[in-house]
């Protein structure tokens, strides 16, 4: 089953998995979703991280209003105007190629190569760490970056560990700033459905979400999107 076309160009559209923010009450984003028939103004960023099809939206939820795409590279959103996407380097030839399945690549980030076509659902795809372990790099890093309005916010995040390397990795926001926060330390991929999540505030128009992992935890591994491994931010009130 195909995904929907990208939904910013029709009113109501899935969100992506990855990345969402939530307002006050704080309620399950799935739920509330559900509620708003396919479309929630709160929901911020819903990003489906690892997406081979960027341009489709995953029919089991709808795009925030900051995002156009359900995942991309930091820069600016041609639709919105809002600087948001993975936070790694990006040479003009990528340090370890690019994944064959489609999706973005980065150099030390990729889309679950093992998905070998564009998925319905958001909770079946993912980004790893691209031969992180490989080349010496401890802790493991996996970020993405949000331009976003300052406030408090409901923060999902999916994981995934298909290769039974990625157990109990960390997420947190704002990571190694002075207003860093936990969402997650050493989090059990296997209990809760692999989702973290936690409130945060934003106080500088930024909210950065960083996976990291060391020795056993192996590589960070997010999954699609938040809710359902995802990544889902909702504005509270």
């Amino acid at each position: 089953m195909s995904k929907k076309g990208n939904g910013k160009k029709a009113s109501a559209l899935a969100l992506a998995t990855a990345v969402a923010v939530t307002s006050v009450p704080v309620v399950s984003p799935a739920s509330t979703a559900l509620a708003a028939g396919g479309t929630d103004e709160s929901i911020v960023y819903a990003v489906d991280c690892g997406d081979i099809n960027p341009a489709t939206a995953p029919e089991d939820g709808p795009l925030g209003t900051h995002n156009s795409v359900t995942d991309q590279v930091y820069g600016v959103d041609s639709v919105t105007g809002k600087k948001w996407g993975i936070d790694d380097t990006v040479s003009e030839k990528l340090v370890n190629g690019a994944c064959t399945a489609g999706g973005v690549s980065t150099d030390w980030t990729w889309p679950y190569e093992f998905t070998t076509a564009d998925q319905p659902s958001k909770i079946s795809t993912n980004r790893y760490t691209k031969n992180q372990t490989e080349n010496g790099i401890d802790p493991r890093h996996l970020d993405y970056r949000f331009e976003i309005e300052n406030g408090k916010y409901f923060v999902e995040v999916g994981f995934a560990d298909p290769w039974g390397v990625s157990q109990c990795p960390s997420v947190y926001a704002n990571y190694g700033k002075k207003d860093q926060a936990v969402i997650a330390e050493k989090f059990q991929v296997s209990s809760n459905n692999g989702v973290a999540a936690a409130t945060v505030d934003v106080t500088d128009k930024e909210l950065t979400i960083n996976a990291r992992g060391t020795g056993g935890e192996n590589a960070a591994r997010l999954h699609g999107h938040l809710p359902t491994k995802r990544l889902f931010l909702r504005k509270e009130k």
